[in-house]
C-alpha cells in the first residue's frame, strides 16, 4: 500500500501533508528556492511542484528525524 494513500474509509488523509501533521516537528518543503510549511495543504500547493521536481525538505524539533524519514518515504512511493 502506498504510504501516503489513506485507509479504507479515511477519506482525509492524502498526501505528504497528512503525513507532515502527525508529527510536532516544525516542518518545511522547499522548490526552485521557494518553502512552504508541510502541514498547510495551500502553501504546498501555492509551489506548484510537477512530477520530477526535486524537493527539499528540512525539520526541527523532537521527532524531526522521524518525520524526515516518513516524509522522504512518502514522496519516494510516487515515482
Amino acid at each position: 500500500m502506498h504510504p501516503c494513500l489513506p485507509v479504507y474509509g479515511d477519506t482525509d488523509r492524502r498526501g505528504p501533508r497528512h503525513v507532515a501533521v502527525g508529527f510536532n516537528a516544525d516542518i518545511a518543503v522547499a522548490i526552485n528556492g521557494r518553502e512552504a510549511d508541510a502541514k498547510s495543504l495551500l502553501a504546498i500547493l501555492a509551489l506548484g511542484a510537477e512530477g520530477g521536481s526535486e524537493l527539499r525538505l528540512t525539520a526541527s524539533g523532537d521527532d524531526a528525524p522521524l518525520a524526515l524519514d516518513a516524509l522522504r518515504d512518502c514522496v519516494a512511493a510516487f515515482d
